[in-house]
């Protein structure tokens, strides 16, 4: 339940690992005025933590979609993880011991091996942001609207994703050009 949970948030929140490893119920995770839930990062949380010269604030809705997993998950499969209940962890997304994920390496397999079984294929956590850029910029041309979401600079998402625009450019800047020559000698 917690890895279908979190890999399907991941595809539509293509958050860092830590943020998703390090996310905290009722602080990252919480439900706001009008009981939404709301999923926020702040400062030293982010691997960015200022943005022009601001402390770094990332907030945006928990998908409506999986609004109701998220809630059976919370009141079902991580209440039978807690060992303690009087004493909770405040981690959100706990491994089968019903404790927080200890650090990266031990995430990285438990997604891995989650992903492993089912596809057969590789996986890294970071796979997750790389696709979504991916397939974001491809479809939109939008490298703005990938920064935000990746929670990133535009400087690094461009440097990083540029080469997506190479297919076909030369193509679109002769066909470009032709227009422009052909209007220029209808009008002579």
């Amino acid at each position: 339940a917690v890895m279908s949970l979190i890999l399907r948030l991941w595809c539509r929140r293509p958050y860092r690992q830590r943020n998703i490893r390090e996310m905290k119920l009722d602080d990252n995770l919480y439900k706001n005025a009008t009981g939404t839930w709301m999923i926020r990062f702040l400062g030293e949380e982010l691997k960015v933590g200022r943005k022009k010269g601001q402390r770094n604030h990332f907030e945006l809705p928990f998908p409506i979609e999986l609004v109701p997993d998220l809630e059976v998950y919370l009141s079902t499969w991580r209440a039978l993880l807690i060992k303690d209940p009087l004493n909770p962890p405040t981690h959100v997304f706990l491994n089968i011991y019903g404790k927080p994920f200890k650090n990266e390496i031990n995430f990285n397999e438990a997604t891995s091996r989650t992903v492993h079984a089912y596809t057969g294929k590789h996986f890294h956590p970071h796979i997750i942001r790389t696709i979504w850029a991916t397939e974001y910029i491809r479809e939109t041309s939008d490298f703005y609207g990938a920064a935000i979401m990746l929670n990133d600079t535009i400087e690094t998402v461009i440097r990083k994703y540029a080469r997506l625009m190479d297919e076909g450019t030369a193509l679109k800047a002769d066909g470009w050009l032709e227009t422009k020559m052909n209007t220029q000698r209808e009008s002579n």
